[in-house]
């Protein structure tokens, strides 16, 4: 399994992906609607955040240390997700008053919400692939791996979201469990889960629980 490490950690992350798009959707849909406005808006501006984030990441996977540069764009993913439940219905509330135009409201509702997020899970693709390269010899067959099973994440991502979850369980929940998936590949990075490290993410765990159970009053 630690061979395969930043395989799963490319699958998991890719399949987080395209769920969150899915989410974003929904979580729009109260206030702008399901039209091909909101979609395209959605769809637009994530595909953008990645592709800054693609660009970020090939210039810090130049840099040293990223293995704690890597385990750190992880936390800052959860982060980045976990307090969307908490800002989503104020930011959507404001934004959909103030603008009655429901192309520059999705758009601009997205990337309040989504941008940073999105824009962090296209981070961490180049910085996999320069961890994984092993030589120039065998740059091609690496990237095209890489790409493979990003593609391939991003697919059972989409399946599995929007047949099962999106279906059975709110966005409020789905984000969080989103949110808590970074935070479970981070001891993947180095393959290292200390007494400390392990008792913050079991906390972190029962904290979302806890707030999932309640829901926070927190409206769907």
């Amino acid at each position: 399994m630690k061979k395969y490490r930043f395989e799963i950690i490319l699958f998991v992350v890719n399949a987080a992906y395209m769920i969150l798009e899915l989410v974003a959707s929904r979580v729009l849909a109260p206030f702008f609607g399901t039209s091909n406005l909101v979609w395209t808006s959605v769809i637009g501006i994530i595909l953008l955040s990645s592709s800054i984030g693609n660009y970020i990441g090939g210039i810090i996977a130049d840099k040293k240390n990223v293995s704690s540069k890597f385990k750190a764009i992880l936390l800052f993913s959860f982060l980045t997700i976990i307090v969307i439940p908490f800002v989503q219905v104020k930011i959507l509330t404001a934004i959909s008053t103030i603008f009655s135009d429901i192309k520059v409201g999705a758009i601009l509702a997205t990337v309040l919400l989504f941008f940073i997020p999105s824009l962090l899970v296209g981070v961490l693709s180049p910085i996999i692939l320069k961890l994984k390269l092993d030589s120039i010899d065998s740059a091609g067959k690496t990237s095209g791996k890489i790409s493979a099973i990003s593609t391939i994440g991003g697919i059972v991502g989409t399946f599995f979201g929007g047949f099962y979850l999106i279906p059975n369980f709110g966005s409020i929940h789905i984000l969080f469990v989103l949110a808590l998936s970074f935070i479970y590949l981070i001891p993947l990075v180095d393959f290292k889960l200390t007494f400390k490290s392990a008792g913050a993410i079991v906390l972190t765990t029962v904290v979302c629980l806890i707030i999932m159970n309640y829901n926070m009053d927190m409206n769907e």
